[in-house]
């Protein structure tokens, strides 16, 4: 019995990456856009699950917020909005 092997074409495995990667390879930084620092939060561990469902569900969903991290940036920045 013979086995045929696909042939994965580059475009399609790049294509792939993107969509499984947290940034696109070759992506450039945003020179207008502000240096992240790395800070340490202390959270419930119930919240915790919540913010990674969600992240998994946008990440598959391929919507902007894919991890945890982007949904509380973008949580903080509303709330620091709402209350300057």
């Amino acid at each position: 019995m013979t086995i045929k092997k696909r042939e994965a074409r580059i475009e399609d495995v790049e294509k792939l990456a993107n969509e499984l990667a947290d940034k696109p390879y070759g992506a450039q930084a945003n020179s207008t856009e502000e240096r992240l620092v790395r800070t340490s939060l202390s959270l419930p561990a119930s919240m915790h699950e919540i913010l990674e469902d969600m992240a998994r569900e946008n990440k598959r969903a391929g919507k902007e917020l894919r991890t945890v991290s982007a949904i509380v940036r973008e949580a903080i920045e509303k709330y620091l909005k709402h209350n300057s």
